[in-house]
């Protein structure tokens, strides 16, 4: 048993799981036979690797499927699972894999919260169902099943175990892809508001695989798309958004000259001095925008822009794309950390920078 725990480590390294890969069809047909759960962890971990051997395992995908459906020991049904898993062959027909030995009704039940299953064998079933999934008929089978309200509370259930839900939003972002299964993800479940959730997670991968599916998400359907953007843009500008809520006025909130840009602070200036001077600096030194197909920067702005107003598309437009609403977002947050306005309004009792930059942010968020 030392020595096979041993080859199970081993195989972790590709330059090593490809020697061992040369005895593949002899090693899976020994670990059927002897339900051997640690000969088919190794299996597994050789298949984890892009080896040319890979073809040898369908000639007993049927042996696989039938020990893995019929087995109670689950340290054995793990591993099987797993490396079905690992098999994203072209040359396999998991449709017909699918509806020869009934895996739907299997898969939902392992993946139903209620039902108590063990964390390994939940993960490796998920990780299953991303590889099967990528076929649309397949996809559009699940989907009619009812998987992505069975994952939706399974991510409710593990949400504390990072893993099982990168590899649920794994699953959401493959079925996404197939016409089939995009309008019953996006409008007849939860996934999107529980991706809207998760893409401020902590863990890096889960952020990304968010990100990534939301993106996605949002070519395809605009209300989503709106709710998307209008989130991002909360995040993104947090701070301001509460100083905003809070009503705290500019001066109070960002007069501490650390706020403030090096090179213009002076030895002599006061406080007022340096909001003036980098007001200033604000009106003039806009960041470049496209208009009609042409490029704007700080000195020629003039050409176009009349007083202190901004053309809309500086702010994006209404067809703007996700990257430019993104690259708007970060000047916005640039300028709000400084506590400044892009409009002035001096000559306005009560009326701050702030009040200014709000109700022009506002306005053009909501004529989107």
């Amino acid at each position: 048993m030392e020595l096979m725990a041993l080859c199970v480590n081993l195989t972790t390294n590709a330059k090593i799981a490809t020697h061992f890969a040369h005895d593949l069809r002899m090693l899976l047909r020994q670990s059927l036979k002897n339900k051997d759960s640690l000969m088919l962890k190794m299996v597994r971990n050789i298949l984890a690797h892009d080896v040319p051997e890979k073809k040898q395992i369908l000639g007993s995908l049927n042996e696989i499927v039938s020990l893995m459906k019929s087995n109670d020991h689950d340290e054995v049904v793990v591993e099987l699972v797993a490396v079905l898993a690992e098999l994203n062959l072209p040359e396999i027909d998991f449709l017909q894999l699918v509806n020869t030995y009934d895996l739907v009704p299997w898969i939902c039940g392992n993946l139903t919260p209620a039902n108590n299953v063990a964390n390994d064998i939940v993960l490796e079933v998920v990780r299953f169902v991303g590889n099967v999934v990528r076929n649309s008929e397949c996809a559009q089978l699940f989907a009619e099943a009812g998987l992505p309200h069975t994952l939706i509370d399974l991510i409710t259930a593990k949400q504390e175990d990072d893993e099982i839900v990168l590899q649920i939003l794994y699953v959401f972002y493959q079925m996404i892809f197939h016409k089939s299964t995009r309008d019953k993800l996006i409008k007849e479940s939860q996934a999107p508001a529980y991706l809207i959730d998760l893409m401020h997670d902590k863990n890096t991968e889960v952020r990304k695989m968010c990100d990534t599916t939301l993106d996605i998400i949002s070519e395809y359907d605009e209300e989503w798309a709106t709710k998307i953007q209008y989130e991002k843009f909360k995040w993104h500008n947090s701070q301001w958004l509460e100083m905003v809520t809070q009503g705290l006025e500019p001066e109070v909130a960002s007069c501490d000259d650390d706020y403030l840009p090096r090179d213009m602070m002076m030895a002599g200036d006061s406080t007022a001095d340096l909001l003036f001077q980098h007001e200033q600096a604000l009106r003039y030194s806009r960041p470049p925008y496209i208009m009609d197909g042409e490029y704007y920067d700080g000195e020629n702005m003039s050409d176009y822009e009349g007083e202190d107003e901004l053309h809309p598309s500086y702010f994006g437009g209404p067809n703007a794309s996700l990257n430019e609403y993104m690259e708007y977002e970060r000047d916005m947050s640039f300028y709000a950390r400084q506590g400044f306005g892009m409009q002035h309004h001096q000559d306005q009792p009560g009326y701050s920078n702030l009040d200014g930059f709000t109700r022009t942010l506002e306005n053009w968020h909501l004529n989107r």
